[in-house]
């Protein structure tokens, strides 16, 4: 009987697995954060279950939709015509879908790993902007460079 793939992380949702633990002697002993465990079991259950857990806000759904803009300005920000993404790519750990890339040829040559972050409003962000980059956004792009090999990645605000 061929052995069931074991699950994979996405790459948006892997700093949830690298948060510290909040007590030292958890710190020291190498344990995971609450916050890793609780992700880790919701991958499980999602995986042997074939399950997804609905999860809505406006706040994303007003960022996918508003996507495509969040591209244009960057293309015509930076002067490079820049094509939303559609590949997903995998490895035994992580999958995930860079919005953009630079670099010759196809996203798995990639040298620069570039995603969009479309604001809910003017204040988010400003806020945002203020606060600058996130646990979260950082291993989210530390993912989509292990999957591309590329060296660099940059978050674009919009």
């Amino acid at each position: 009987m061929p052995q069931k793939p074991l699950p994979k992380f996405r790459c948006s949702s892997w700093g949830n697995l690298m948060a510290e633990p909040k007590l030292k002697a958890d710190k020291d002993a190498g344990n995971l954060s609450e916050g890793a465990k609780t992700h880790a079991l919701d991958v499980f259950i999602s995986w042997h279950y074939k399950r997804r857990e609905d999860s809505y806000s406006k706040y994303f759904e007003k960022g996918n939709a508003v996507e495509e803009d969040g591209i244009t300005l960057v293309s015509v920000q930076t002067g490079i015509f820049h094509k939303k993404n559609e590949v997903n790519l995998s490895n035994e750990f992580l999958t995930g879908t860079p919005d953009l890339f630079i670099g010759p040829g196809t996203i798995e040559s990639a040298e620069i790993i570039e995603d969009t972050k479309c604001a809910w409003d003017i204040f988010t962000f400003q806020r945002t902007k203020q606060k600058g980059e996130t646990s979260n956004n950082y291993w989210q792009m530390q993912g989509y460079m292990a999957l591309t090999g590329a060296k660099l990645a940059r978050l674009r605000f919009c």
